[in-house]
């Protein structure tokens, strides 16, 4: 019997990186705390994940954690977690353009649609 070969993951984008701000470097910053925010929002689900098997009482296990699938009110909980998270995270960019002179949303609205959409689609 032979056995497959999978073929190796791809662990950098290809192509050019998009950027959305003037600011190369704060372009960069805003996606490294992009990334860290993902990350964050990853280990707080898990950690929900291991309370509620404990409730049960099973053993967390990694087995235990994979096979965990939250039911759609506990899924609602996490999405108003991460709402909320993000809320916080990024309230400096949402204050900012409330105080902008110019009035000229147009910037952080095309970001957070390219955020949005990148969400929906990745």
């Amino acid at each position: 019997m032979a056995t497959k070969s999978r073929k190796p993951r791809q662990k950098t984008a290809k192509g050019r990186r998009p950027f959305f701000l003037e600011s190369a470097d704060s372009d960069k910053l805003l996606s490294m705390i992009t990334a860290l925010v993902g990350e964050i929002s990853i280990l707080k689900d898990r950690v929900d994940t291991h309370e509620r098997l404990a409730v049960a009482g099973k053993i967390a296990t990694p087995e235990e954690i994979e096979a965990y699938r939250p039911d759609e009110p506990v899924e609602d909980e996490r999405e108003a977690l991460r709402a909320a998270m993000l809320d916080r995270v990024f309230r400096i960019i949402s204050a900012t353009r409330d105080q902008s002179p110019s009035g000229n949303d147009s910037e952080y609205d095309a970001l957070i649609d390219q955020f949005a959409n990148d969400d929906k689609t990745g």
